[in-house]
């Protein structure tokens, strides 16, 4: 950051007007330097990229955090090949735990312009990563209950999520590129960055909020279809039944009936959508705003937001909850191939779960009743 004085040898920084006759309080021997020249001996925390020195012993903790989840990540998806989830959530923490570490640079160097490079970029991108294997674990659940009880193919649902949460990531590291880049040297380019990481935080919002819907719809589309005497998928009746994948549903939906467990899901969700609304604020009255200014909002809704994200599906990963039927679930599978490993189960569902509801117990008779060759038909309906 560079202070030009006006005419009048005044400027507005941070919304605080200073003239050669209070100069000193930015700069404590009355010589105006570029902010990279300036240490806190000789220059106010104001002409710094943040306005205040970022604290060291909460930004090590969530540095550490991430690392952590980092770690346990990797062995969690090799062990059931989760893979898409395994990608999103290790590069997520991995851009998590680097964002932090720049913060603790910039402790250290307030003035320095490469720490707020590395925290804008990193920490701005970060979530959209978390969000995609979000939207994969949809998929999975679709395919669980079966097809016909969505609107669109869980085909459909992944590539329009997917590509939604490119466009974001897309928007939000340019722009803030751009606008950390910028900043202190060309106000309109800065702000133009500003505007386009504000678009990609609104247009990730956007997808949360349609993500919400699209699961509350299949929610209803389930509720109703079973209330019609109409059975889900019965290849996957023991894995509906567990109390883990109860847990892991959002939203609640008729076959899990301890609603109070059914977070997993709508906590990531929730708790990355108020994440993103947080920075949308925050960058509306950029870099030099009252919000980005106070590090205490910034630490309960950023990293707080995010940290309860990974640590809850960590704690029930997909291959804790799906287990095998992780890749089973998968919507690309051929028809004939799903329709053996159906075949092969059958002989599981004859003894219906414990914590099974009585219209289960009518899918297991049913499923039990399908001749063999009419099953390859029934898979055809929904995955073909």
């Amino acid at each position: 950051m560079v202070l030009t004085l006006d005419s009048n040898g005044c400027a507005v920084i941070r919304k605080q007007v200073y003239c050669e006759n209070n100069i000193t309080q930015l700069y404590y021997d009355g010589q105006i330097r570029p902010s990279s020249e300036c240490t806190l001996d000789t220059c106010s925390l104001i002409v710094s990229n943040w306005g205040y020195l970022p604290n060291s012993a909460g930004n090590i903790f969530f540095i550490i955090l991430f690392a952590l989840i980092f770690l346990l990540q990797i062995p969690l998806g090799v062990w059931k090949k989760t893979w898409g989830v395994l990608i999103g959530m290790t590069i997520g923490a991995a851009l998590e735990a680097v964002g932090y570490v720049g913060r603790i640079m910039a402790h250290n160097q307030p003035f320095s312009f490469n720490p707020f490079l590395i925290y804008i970029i990193f920490l701005t991108i970060a979530p959209a990563f978390l969000s995609a294997a979000i939207y994969l674990c949809l998929t999975r659940i679709i395919v669980v209950y079966g097809q016909t009880n969505a609107r669109f193919s869980p085909r459909i649902y992944s590539v329009v999520f997917m590509f939604s949460d490119f466009v974001a990531l897309v928007l939000q590291g340019s722009g803030g590129g751009l606008a950390s880049v910028n900043a202190g040297k060309d106000a309109d380019k800065a702000q133009q960055g500003i505007n386009i990481m504000i678009a990609g935080l609104a247009w990730q919002v956007i997808s949360l909020t349609i993500f919400a819907v699209a699961a509350a719809d299949f929610a209803w589309y389930v509720k109703r279809n079973h209330h019609s005497g109409s059975p889900p998928n019965p290849a996957f009746l023991q894995l509906r039944s567990s109390k883990k994948f109860k847990a892991f549903l959002w939203p609640p939906t008729p076959f899990a009936k301890h609603y109070e467990n059914c977070l997993v899901l709508a906590i990531q969700t929730l708790v990355i959508y108020i994440r993103s609304c947080y920075r949308v604020a925050e960058l509306t009255e950029g870099f030099t705003g009252k919000i980005a200014n106070e590090e205490v909002p910034y630490m309960i809704f950023e990293p707080t937001m995010i940290a309860i994200a990974v640590i809850a599906m960590t704690v029930l990963h997909p291959s804790f909850v799906f287990g095998d039927e992780w890749k089973r679930a998968d919507f690309r599978l051929g028809s004939v191939k799903v329709a053996q490993q159906q075949q092969q189960r059958q002989t599981g569902m004859e003894k219906e779960s414990p914590s099974s509801s009585s219209w289960e117990a009518e899918a297991v008779a049913e499923a039990k009743q399908i001749p063999s060759v009419s099953v390859a038909p029934y898979e055809q309906r929904r995955y073909g």
